[in-house]
């Protein structure tokens, strides 16, 4: 089964003037390697008696002959990778010292109010909190093979939403990192989701009170147009869930919230220019840095955060677009390399369909920026929700592209044979192939 969208596809969209963009990766492998042997000689030093294993698929180190309080059992090595490639030589020793401190046996606290002191919320990408379940459930498959079976939680790792994007999980805060409070711990402790969250929301509203925001300014002396808080101590992005903080904030228009990253909290209002130009700035860096949040700003309406998106007569519009559309082709295209892995490939697996970023340019200026996907007629296929999907029949070197429809008119004529799947992003099942009358009222 073949990645990207289909040759004529392609040919198609250039002649078009669009012309597919992604995210290069970089040729880090042996890097990437050498990092992991280093962090795992560490390990033997510190912790002789201990086993571990470099997963080179994963990118994590995994423990092995452990026992139930030896936890944690994987140390995913990309976020410390990142930091470590970024620092300067003299401080890279600190990073294979922090890997060695995050492995260092942790038990969870026994019940709720051993724990509660240190419960807080945290933002996180839900693609990330999908992974991070799905990997839960590996372990506990994995454990069930040298233990009793036990019922494996629907959702091991509970969290809220906060947008289209971005969630908040239950974490217990610890000098050596954060942990994750999964579905079973909260079992055990016998308290109701409702209450942990009324709990950690209030432990983390503690610590926002002795924060504030600073003003910033577009050029030197001018201005200010965006303020952003001072705290910067890893739980920032939850902080948008307290609607009280930038009610008092001079800004013009809505507020607009930024979180690149847990460490950064910035605010500009929805009709300030030069403000949103700084925080599209913020989101382009972070895009480099470890643990990026999704690059979607939030507004505050009427109570109600919803994702914003400057208006089509900004000249920021584009560049705020582009950013989204990167993020979601990125997020896409992880989910369809473990779908193509697990929903099996007989004779009856649905196709995975591509969801691709496009832009338009004009020299070096873009026009427009779009997303599209493909339906192939002969084969039933799980869509990604994209601006346009291409139609098309045939197959290998007699495949042809019938033409384009937007995606709400595909909905809206043939939304029946579309259904919605439990996945994230969203992907929708196609049942059967269009009509000829279909096909000619979504293309003309």
């Amino acid at each position: 089964m073949s990645y990207g969208i289909n040759t004529k596809a392609i040919e198609v969209l250039q002649m078009s003037g669009l012309g597919n963009f992604g995210l290069d990766k970089l040729g880090l492998e042996n890097a990437r390697e050498k990092f992991a042997r280093a962090v795992l000689k560490k390990l033997s030093e510190a912790r002789p008696q201990e086993k571990w294993h470099f997963d080179k698929e994963s990118f994590a180190l995994k423990q092995v002959d452990v026992t139930e309080e030896a936890a944690p059992e994987l140390l995913y090595l990309e976020n410390l990778f990142l930091q470590y490639e970024s620092a300067e030589e003299k401080d890279k020793p600190a990073f294979l010292a922090k890997a060695v401190s995050i492995t260092e046996p942790f038990t969870m606290p026994e019940t709720f109010e051993e724990a509660k002191a240190n419960l807080l919320v945290n933002a996180m990408p839900i693609f990330n909190i999908v992974i991070v379940s799905m990997q839960l459930r590996k372990l506990a498959a994995e454990n069930r093979r040298h233990a009793p079976a036990q019922e494996m939680e629907e959702q091991p790792l509970p969290y809220s939403l906060i947008s289209s994007q971005l969630g908040l999980i239950f974490v217990l805060d610890r000098p050596a990192g954060k942990a994750y409070i999964d579905q079973a711990t909260i079992n055990k402790w016998g308290v109701p989701v409702d209450e942990l969250f009324d709990v950690a929301t209030m432990n983390l509203a503690r610590m926002t009170a002795r924060g504030g925001f600073n003003g910033i300014s577009r050029e030197p002396g001018g201005p200010c147009c965006l303020y952003q808080s001072v705290l910067q101590d890893s739980y920032e992005g939850a902080r948008i869930i307290f609607p009280q903080l930038f009610e008092e904030l001079p800004i013009k228009g809505d507020p607009v919230m930024v979180v690149p990253n847990n460490d950064v909290l910035l605010v500009t209002g929805s009709e300030d220019e030069d403000g949103l130009a700084l925080c599209l700035e913020a989101y382009e860096r972070a895009q480099s840095l470890p643990n990026p949040l999704p690059p979607l700003p939030l507004i505050g309406r009427e109570g109600k955060l919803e994702d914003f998106l400057p208006p089509p007569s900004s000249p920021l519009h584009l560049p705020f677009k582009r950013l989204k559309n990167l993020y979601l082709n990125s997020i896409y295209a992880e989910q369809k390399k473990v779908l193509e892995e697990t929903t099996g490939k007989g004779p009856d697996a649905p196709f995975v369909a591509t969801f691709a970023a496009l832009e338009k340019k004009d020299g070096q200026a873009t026009e427009a920026i779009s997303s599209v996907t493909t339906w192939s007629q002969e084969i039933d296929s799980l869509l990604p929700e994209a601006e346009q999907v291409a139609l098309v029949v045939g197959q290998g070197k007699e495949q042809k592209v019938l033409g384009f429809a937007p995606w709400e008119k595909v909905l809206t004529v043939a939304g029946e044979r579309l259904e919605r799947t439990g996945y994230f992003p969203t992907r929708f099942r196609t049942r059967g192939a269009l009509t000829q009358a279909e096909i000619t009222q979504l293309t003309r």
